[in-house]
This record gives C-alpha cells, sequence and structure tokens, in this order.
C-alpha cells in the first residue's frame, strides 16, 4: 500500500513538473547558462546586481513579465513541493520496513527540504514584491541562500539514502541504479558550491535520483512485492 501510494506521488510530482515550468520566465535578461535556467539564477542570487542580471533593470521592457511570470511560477511551486515531499516521506516509510535508519533519513530529509522549499519560496516572492515597488536591495536577498541550502542538501540527503537503499538490494540492476542514484545525488555539492558554473547540474542530479525512486516505487506496487533484504 505504501508503495502504492509512493508510486501515485511521485506520477503525481512529474506530471506536476511538466505543467508548471512554462509558468517560469525562459529568459533572463542577461546570460545565466551556468545556473541552467532563470528560476535557478534566481534562487542563487545575493546582490542587487545578481536580481538585474535575471529581470533586468528597471527600463528594460520585459522586466515587468519577467517579475510576473517568476511570481506565476513560485506560487504554483507550493503545491509542487508538497508532492515531492510526500513522494520522498512515503519513499522513506516503505523503506523503514527493513531499513529503519534509511528509511528515517529518507523520511525526515525529503519533509525539511520541502518546508525550507516554502521558507525559500515564500521569500522569493517578497524580493519580487519589493522590486516591483522599486526596491533594488529587497529585504531578505541576503539571507535567501539559507533556505536554499538546506532545500537542495535535504534532497540530496534523501535522495543519497534512497540510492544506499537500492545498492542493498539482491537485485543487480537495482544495485546499479541505486550507485547512479548516489552518484547523481553526489552532483549537487560542486552545483551548490559553484552555481554560477555549475547550477546546471542541479536539476538532472534531483531528477535522475526521483525517476530511478519513481520506477522501484512502481516495480515494487506491480509486482507487490514484499521488502526482503
Amino acid at each position: 500500500m505504501l508503495w502504492a501510494g509512493c508510486a501515485a506521488a511521485g506520477l503525481a510530482v512529474l506530471i506536476t513538473v511538466i505543467l508548471i515550468m512554462p509558468f517560469f520566465p525562459t529568459e533572463a535578461a542577461t546570460v545565466v547558462s551556468g545556473y541552467g535556467s532563470p528560476v535557478i539564477a534566481f534562487e542563487f542570487a545575493r546582490t542587487p546586481v545578481d536580481l538585474v542580471a535575471v529581470f533586468g533593470g528597471d527600463a528594460d521592457p520585459a522586466r515587468a513579465s519577467r517579475l510576473s511570470m517568476m511570481d506565476q511560477g513560485n506560487r504554483w511551486d507550493f503545491l509542487f513541493m508538497t508532492l515531492y515531499s510526500l513522494f520522498g516521506a512515503m519513499f522513506g516509510l516503505a523503506v523503514r520496513r527493513c531499513r529503519a535508519t534509511l528509511g528515517t533519513v529518507i523520511l525526515v530529509a525529503a519533509i525539511i527540504a520541502g518546508l525550507a522549499d516554502a521558507i525559500e519560496t515564500r521569500t522569493l516572492l517578497s524580493i519580487t514584491a519589493q522590486m516591483t515597488n522599486g526596491i533594488a536591495n529587497p529585504a531578505g536577498l541576503a539571507t535567501l541562500w539559507v533556505p536554499v541550502t538546506i532545500k537542495f542538501m535535504g534532497l540530496a540527503l534523501s535522495i543519497i539514502s534512497a540510492g544506499l537503499f537500492l545498492g542493498s538490494r539482491k537485485n543487480v540492476t537495482w544495485k546499479a541504479l541505486g550507485a547512479l542514484t548516489v552518484l547523481s545525488a553526489l552532483l549537487s555539492v560542486p552545483a551548490l558550491l559553484s552555481p554560477a558554473g555549475l547550477g546546471n547540474l542541479l536539476t538532472p542530479s534531483i531528477g535522475i535520483g526521483w525517476i530511478i525512486m519513481l520506477a522501484y516505487a512502481l516495480t515494487r506496487s506491480v509486482k507487490g512485492v514484499t521488502l526482503t533484504p
């Protein structure tokens, strides 16, 4: 039952990603290729100069549109974070049946990531609101890095733990996929250390892990197999 619920939550995450990505701006005011997308560049903004690079200056005719689209995407992000936290939490609960420690880590890390994401998104919405009102150096910009870092580290820890669990399976295929899951999640570390150059690694780092976790949950759901060490 847990695996079926986990699979349903994972599929909901996948569908939500597809549906909400068009809401976010696809182009920043200047090149942010190292970040991978304007929303990632915004999450790692630390100075007013970084904000101008994403949204453009006061004279940029596309500035208002970028701000509006970013707000629209971030409001939908509350649904996304709820679903991915549920997905991770249910995966952790299912794993706890035979690997209590790893299951608990997956569960707690997924919830912490979602809570940090909620704080992050509220901060982002606050920043864009202040920018719309002409404030160049919004309150919250200096501390934005805290929830952003906690979110990505929580996601990485949850996925790494899931990968270690998969690596403990007797099936060789799942062992290999478990190793891939761990390696992909570890890419979050250099990305967080150098987001301007390697931030584009964050999305595939998390995405690969989630897809493998979803595949495992679907397999357990379809086969109805009870977990064994």
